[in-house]
């Protein structure tokens, strides 16, 4: 979790400052370059970020236009209640050699770029049947003992199996085949997390187009039906000079022009794509927890997933919430949030950015999730005798306080 900023003044010009700091730093400008670029005084900068000034808007638009961000993303929006969804105890459905149940129901709605789902997987004899989708996949197991095993399409060789234990998790690139085997006596149940959502079966490639490529395999593809330039040219529509230039790589086809090729050529689309070979940096697994406090709300956190340059992920920790006699603190980021919790029972309240006013008051329950728009101030208040602990994922995680 990255560095706190605690609000001053008034609200609404120290919720304009603090986001525009949170951009700045995150693009590694200091607050002396973005003086120099925009021709605001240093110190003045630093009285806006700290919501002690209020800036004309021609200031505020020198500002956001330095720093390429859009004007409207600095104000939240009103809340609607379509902000925010809660799957309480879902029932875990057949889905092919295993069972699921969707944790997050409209993640587009809410803005999210990942799918969630609580798995189980069945004791089986046989090999489960190998899968694929584009981006990157985490599965934290609840209990148990689970093998995963990735395929490498181009070398047509399995990446020696993964074990996971309960309490672990794996994140890993998830165009390659992969499969889930439970060599246990028991069901293994554990959380799902998908950057994803289009599922293949069977074993399909890795791959990726080399645009330095194409007219090569197209050179080669026409040679192979013993066809001339002025063949395929005459078939195509296409130009002499054009086909020349695209086969010797100078040239970029459209999407229009590959299509009439391979029509004509009769070859498939994927003749066009190229295997790639399994690295070490695909996968990561976390095999023990390093658990962290925060002492503003006595929240524990242990980091499972990040993204990396490899592995395009959201923010996902394991948290344990203590019982509070007092409400927590009140926090927001920018994107959504959502909340799987394995055990207990736990409060959720969203309030309005600029107000007090009680926008959601819920009590989630054990095996239950919630889902939200994170940007409106938010706090989670275990009310039971015992900790309370979940999996929790995010798509910021630089916290403003509230």
């Amino acid at each position: 979790m990255k560095t706190i900023i605690k609000k001053e003044g008034d609200k609404v010009m120290a919720d304009f400052g603090e986001r525009i700091r949170n951009y700045r730093t995150s693009k590694g400008i200091t607050l002396t370059d973005l003086a120099n670029k925009t021709g605001i005084s240093r110190s003045y900068l630093s009285r806006v970020e700290s919501g002690r000034a209020d800036p004309s808007f021609v200031t505020a638009f020198k500002i956001v236009n330095e720093l390429k961000i859009p004007f409207e993303t600095l104000f939240p929006e009103a809340w609607d209640n379509s902000y925010w969804e809660e799957v309480p105890k879902p029932n875990l459905d057949p889905d092919g050699d295993h069972k699921s149940a969707q944790l997050v129901r409209q993640p587009f709605k809410l803005g999210l770029d990942y799918s969630m789902f609580r798995v189980e997987f069945p004791h089986t004899e046989e090999c489960p049947c190998w899968r694929s989708h584009d981006g990157t996949e985490f599965l934290y197991i609840e209990n148990g003992e689970l093998e995963i095993e990735i395929f490498d399409s181009l070398t047509n060789t399995a990446i020696p199996p993964k074990r996971l234990k309960a309490g672990q998790a794996i994140s890993f690139i998830s165009d390659f085949p992969h499969r889930y085997i439970n060599k246990t006596d028991e069901p293994v149940r554990g959380i799902n997390v998908m950057s994803d959502f289009e599922t293949l079966s069977g074993t399909p490639k890795h791959s990726d187009v080399d645009k330095n490529k194409i007219g090569s395999i197209i050179r080669k593809c026409r040679k192979e039906k013993g066809w001339t330039l002025d063949d395929l040219a005459k078939k195509s529509g296409l130009t002499r000079n054009f086909l020349g230039y695209m086969e010797n790589n100078q040239s970029v086809p459209s999407f229009r022009t590959v299509f009439k090729l391979i029509k004509e050529l009769e070859v498939p689309f994927d003749t066009f794509f190229q295997a790639k070979k399994w690295k070490d940096d695909y996968v990561k697994i976390v095999d023990s927890l390093k658990w962290i406090s925060e002492s503003r709300h006595g929240y524990r956190y242990a980091e499972l997933a990040r993204s990396s340059a490899e592995l395009k992920l959201p923010f996902i920790w394991r948290m344990e919430f203590p019982p509070a006699k007092n409400e927590p603190e009140w926090r927001s980021h920018d994107g959504g949030e959502s909340l799987y919790l394995e055990n207990g029972a736990l409060e959720i309240k969203i309030k309005d950015t600029y107000k007090d006013d009680i926008l959601l008051d819920k009590v989630l329950k054990a095996e239950g999730a919630i889902s939200f728009i994170s940007d409106f101030p938010h706090t989670y208040w275990n009310k039971t005798d015992e900790p309370v602990r979940g999996i929790i994922v995010i798509t910021d995680e630089k916290f403003i306080y509230h």
